[in-house]
C-alpha cells in the first residue's frame, strides 16, 4: 500500500482532505453595508458608545444607537440604547424619561450621559 508510512512502529495513512467550498455566495455591495461614526464617553463607573450610520451617499440615518456599559458589576453589563427620541427626552427634562435613566445609573452617570447626550446635540446628531 503506498498511501501509509510506518514510523517508529506505528503505521499512519494518508488521508486526502478535500478544500470545500460554501454552497452559498454572500454579496456585499453599497445597499446592504454600511459605515458608520462614533464618539465615545467614559468614566471609572460607565461607558457610552454613540453610533450614527451613514447611508451609502454619506448621509446620516435620522437616528444614533448608544452602547451603555455598567462597569460597577463584574461582568461588566451591556445594553444598547436605540431611543433617540428617549434621550431628547431626557434633554428636555422629561421625568419619565429621566426616571427610566435612572434604573440604569447613579446621581453622578445621569450627569455624565447628560453631558455626553449635550455634546452629541451640540455634534448635531440629536
Amino acid at each position: 500500500m503506498k498511501n501509509r508510512i510506518q514510523i517508529d512502529g506505528v503505521w499512519y495513512v494518508k488521508e486526502e482532505i478535500k478544500d470545500e467550498k460554501p454552497s452559498y455566495i454572500i454579496h456585499l455591495n453599497s445597499n446592504n453595508v454600511s459605515s458608520f461614526q462614533g464618539f465615545n464617553f467614559e468614566s471609572d463607573l460607565y461607558a457610552w458608545e454613540a453610533i450614527r450610520y451613514l447611508h451609502a451617499d454619506g448621509k446620516p440615518f435620522d437616528h444614533i444607537d448608544i452602547k451603555f456599559t455598567d462597569k460597577r458589576v463584574k461582568p461588566f453589563r451591556e445594553e444598547i440604547w436605540d431611543h433617540t427620541n428617549w434621550m431628547r427626552a431626557i434633554l428636555d427634562n422629561e421625568l419619565i424619561s429621566l426616571e427610566e435613566l435612572r434604573k440604569s445609573v447613579c446621581s453622578r452617570g445621569e450627569t455624565e450621559f447628560i453631558a455626553f447626550l449635550k455634546y452629541l446635540r451640540y455634534q448635531k446628531w440629536i
